[in-house]
């Protein structure tokens, strides 16, 4: 672990240089040392580009708002990323204001949502987080561009609601209900592993693009697209089952065929922080995205972590 917070703190050091910002940190154990113990605290005392280093915790963070351009990032979702068993929770999170190009990485998050009052949310990364509800936008200009990558959902969805530009890339959902809300043109579902046992897969869905995703379905036989146009392109279904699950439409898609990951047994599936959801040399979605790379949360040459440490590619 010392390790790890000693690379993390040599990210932030570089990052902060290069955007003449500070590190805070926050930590609401009891005589812990931090600059602050309440994160909504932190928050309003920050400026434009500091860094705020929430620490593991026992304990939720209550929801904040975030109105400037920030970065706040944890040590990772997995509570095995801490010497204590922790990991850092906030309750939820809302964008306002100006806050454009802010990155939210390593935490375990209630939810994500967007408020009408805003002048400049565009370019917001998700990254490296576990959501336990939904990322959801508005349908407004400000909130264009999201990035929203390698993320674990916890039956939850993202619901960008009209806004332009989301990327929703090498991320897995686990047993959403749907996982695609009201996606249009613009936006991008790539690289995402889907773990379904419903048939609801998108919903409203507006010719989004849907390329190089495997979907895990249980006792259903369907990736549902309901008031959908969907076209899926490289894409990989399979039942653990032995169901027969229905041609996805589209083109290059490699129907009820099996990922052959390299550790991740049907039965324990999503026993995420045990599994690993790289390809085996022998799987047939080696290199056959649409770019050439693979298919799955690897693809396009992705750093997927499943426990969910920030990568410091970021604070570079």
């Amino acid at each position: 672990m010392k390790t790890i917070f000693t690379l993390l703190c040599i990210g932030f050091i570089s990052f902060t240089t290069l955007a003449q910002s500070k590190v805070i940190t926050v930590d609401n154990r009891p005589n812990s040392g931090a600059d602050y113990t309440n994160l909504a605290t932190a928050i309003t005392n920050t400026i434009v580009g500091d860094t705020i280093y929430v620490h593991p915790s026992a304990t939720v963070y209550s929801a904040i708002t975030i109105s400037k351009p920030l970065v706040i990032v944890a040590m990772g979702h997995n509570p095995a990323n801490s010497s204590d068993g922790e990991r850092a929770y906030v309750g939820g999170i809302t964008f306002t204001g100006n806050c454009a190009n802010t990155l939210i990485t390593g935490l375990y998050i209630g939810y994500i949502n967007t408020s009408g009052t805003i002048t400049n949310g565009r370019n917001i990364k998700i990254a490296n987080n576990r959501i336990a509800n939904y990322i959801t936008g508005n349908n407004n200009v400000a909130y264009e561009d999201w990035v929203i990558e390698g993320n674990i959902f916890d039956s939850a969805y993202v619901n960008p609601n009209g806004a332009n530009g989301w990327i929703i890339k090498n991320n897995i959902f686990n047993n959403s209900s749907w996982a695609m809300y009201h996606f249009n043109n613009t936006d991008s579902f790539i690289n995402n592993i889907v773990i379904n046992s419903s048939v609801n897969f998108a919903y409203n869905c507006t010719n989004p693009i849907v390329n190089n995703n495997i979907f895990i379905l249980g006792t259903v036989t369907e990736v549902g697209s309901t008031n959908s146009t969907i076209t899926f392109n490289n894409n990989l279904t399979y039942n653990f089952d032995g169901f027969s699950v229905t041609s996805l439409s589209g083109s290059n898609n490699l129907d009820n065929t099996n990922p052959q990951f390299v550790d991740a047994p049907s039965a324990t599936f999503n026993a995420f922080y045990n599994n690993n959801y790289d390809l085996a040399g022998t799987s047939a979605a080696k290199n056959a995205g649409t770019d050439g790379t693979d298919i799955g949360v690897f693809g396009a040459n992705f750093n997927f972590d499943v426990n969910g440490r920030p990568d410091l590619w970021y604070f570079t």
